[in-house]
């Protein structure tokens, strides 16, 4: 059968991909949690560079053959008094030779399951009993000071290593592991495609490892009273509330573009300036209360400018991107760079409204050219996508040959109607188009640069010309 002779929905279908590590088929949490300790441990044993990364900060000795074991059953004799008896998720040894070997329980938990205390406890005293020298727990929890559990244990057991690893920084050292940009990575391409598939199924919402974004129980009210006009200070529980879960958000967008691009992300926006963590939810809690509005920035060390997003609950979000005029070469050079910039990654856009990418729609993008020594307004300075992709001219228009430009003020928004009000779906599209904004746009945007002079011709930038009142010709 040819393929003009096939059903058109057979070249529709998206069946999904084999993996090493497969999602599908479990559904209860303690087998979810199982099948995470197994494949984990098993890469302890695998691949050296990962096993000296999970064992970072536990006294492991390095050069010395692992052996991994995945739920220990310890006899009820060997556990001491009082103690329940439990089932480690994961034991590790150690051999070195002649010396004595170094070994280690491991405790998983996924999702929004916490460590349980008592259960801690016990595997300390089991440890302690019986010279196993170190402790391994490993959740969503943040770990506390010195990387300890964030659950209490006694503190006069000084003898059993403690460390915790949080889900999302375990993940973000892993890929940054393998970043083949930093000089430490792993070189065997089998290792590396392994830790590949074990990056994917950890981050894999079906694996139910990492919690799904939230806002908290409060954002609901919040989307209503938006909706109203009604923010008032009654609100004031729930707008902390929401606060507190959109800092952590954000840091977790941060987390995702580190590990993304392997450089440093910083956090941008008054609240980061803040010291304490009350201080900075009380503070996001005002700009919704009285704004109506979260905002955030995210910048990535070399890039060409800071990503900020603005979310109005119940309403819509914005990400935009400044970037600043080079000054080096004249107004209407630097607008022609950026249409070329832009005219590439619109092109090709289907007429058909049915097969366009919801991400390339023109109409949810908008550009503000700024001057210099005015104030940035959108009503009176934006342009639309469309409008500018196709006409060059219409961005030119503005430009004063003898005015200095500010920036370029790039802006996509997405309408709540299109991802629901309330829910997972708005933070689930802001975290992959935050992450698609940088690497589409951003990443890949370069300042246009002049001409080099002939020798012996000192050069004097577009902006000083502008400067010294000469003429921009």
């Amino acid at each position: 059968m040819t393929k003009k002779n096939l059903p058109k929905c057979i070249f529709d279908l998206r069946p999904s991909p084999a993996r090493l590590f497969s999602t599908s088929g479990i559904k209860r949490s303690p087998e979810l949690e199982t099948r995470v300790a197994s494949t984990t441990l098993a890469l302890l044993g695998s691949i050296k560079e990962f096993q000296y990364l999970f064992l970072r900060g536990s006294g492991a000795p390095k050069r010395s053959k692992i052996e991994v074991f995945k739920e220990f059953e310890f006899p009820k004799v060997l556990w001491p008094p009082n103690a329940e008896h439990g089932t480690p998720d994961g034991y590790i040894v150690l051999n070195r030779g002649t010396r004595r070997e170094w070994r280690a329980l491991v405790e998983f938990k996924i999702g929004t399951n916490h460590l349980n205390r008592k259960q801690m406890e016990d595997y300390q005293a089991l440890a302690y009993k019986h010279q196993i020298d170190a402790l391994i727990s490993i959740s969503n929890e943040p770990s506390q000071k010195d990387s300890h559990p964030p659950v209490k244990l006694n503190s006069r057991i000084q003898k059993v290593k403690l460390v915790h690893w949080q889900w999302k920084n375990l993940i973000e050292d892993t890929v940054l592991l393998v970043d083949r940009k930093r000089g430490n990575q792993v070189e065997d391409e089998d290792q590396l495609w392994m830790l590949d598939e074990w990056f994917k199924y950890v981050n894999d919402k079906h694996s139910g490892v990492t919690v799904p974004p939230s806002l908290g129980s409060g954002l609901k009210k919040l989307c209503n009273a938006t909706s109203h006009e009604k923010v008032h200070k009654t609100h004031k529980k729930e707008a902390f509330e929401v606060a507190q879960n959109w800092l952590g958000f954000c840091e977790n967008i941060k987390h995702l573009l580190r590990s993304t691009t392997g450089a440093k992300v910083d956090l941008k926006g008054k609240v980061w300036k803040l010291a304490s963590q009350d201080e900075r939810a009380n503070h996001a809690a005002k700009e919704i209360l009285e704004d109506r509005k979260m905002s955030c920035g995210w910048h990535v060390k070399g890039s060409v400018g800071t990503i900020f997003c603005s979310y109005f609950p119940g309403v819509a979000f914005e990400l935009t991107v400044s970037i600043p005029a080079s000054g080096e070469v004249k107004p209407e050079t630097e607008v022609k760079h950026l249409h070329e910039k832009l005219s590439r990654m619109f092109e090709g856009e289907p007429r058909n409204p049915q097969q366009r990418n919801p991400w390339l729609a023109s109409k949810a993008w908008t550009l503000v050219i700024s001057r210099k020594g005015e104030r940035v307004r959108k009503s009176g300075n934006e342009i639309k996508m469309k409008e500018f992709t196709n006409d060059v001219q219409v961005g030119i228009r503005g430009c004063d040959p003898k005015a200095i430009l500010k920036e370029f003020r790039v802006t996509r928004r997405v309408n709540a109607t299109s991802i629901g009000k309330t829910g997972e779906k708005p933070l689930d599209s802001m975290f992959c188009d935050v992450e698609k904004f940088y690497l589409d746009f951003v990443k890949e945007f370069v300042l246009p640069k002049p001409k080099a002079p002939p020798k012996g011709v000192n050069r004097i930038s577009q902006r000083e010309k502008m400067e010294r009142g000469e003429s921009a010709e």
